[in-house]
């Protein structure tokens, strides 16, 4: 009888260790999916990143490339308004009142 009770009590035991190691193991499929998911959003995330540095470098691209055109605009601009001066300086309008009266008294 003594002997029976051992053997009863080790199959418990046994099976108690099959049942924890079956819970262990469970886990342990379950970290592996949870692990599989953050690298698959990791990986989401970097390509993520990866098209918002593009896209932040095209836009500083096309900055450059507009202050680049507002500048030259601006010397255009400066070289038009010189030269429009020099067209309309006080010599030139006293020239062009001094024609005036001229023609009008032919």
């Amino acid at each position: 009888m003594h002997l029976r009770a051992e053997c009863v009590r080790k199959d418990l035991m046994l099976k108690e260790r099959k049942y924890e190691a079956w819970q262990l193991w469970n886990q342990l499929e379950k970290a592996e999916r949870e692990v599989e998911k953050m690298r698959k959003e990791q990986k989401k995330l970097r390509a993520e990143s990866q098209q918002a540095l593009a896209q932040r470098d095209s836009a500083l691209r096309l900055l450059e490339i507009a202050t680049r055109e507002k500048r030259n605009l601006a010397i255009a601009l400066r070289h038009e308004r010189t030269i429009t001066r020099r067209n309309t300086s006080p010599k030139t309008d006293e020239l062009a009142k001094l024609l005036d009266q001229a023609q009008a008294q032919k």
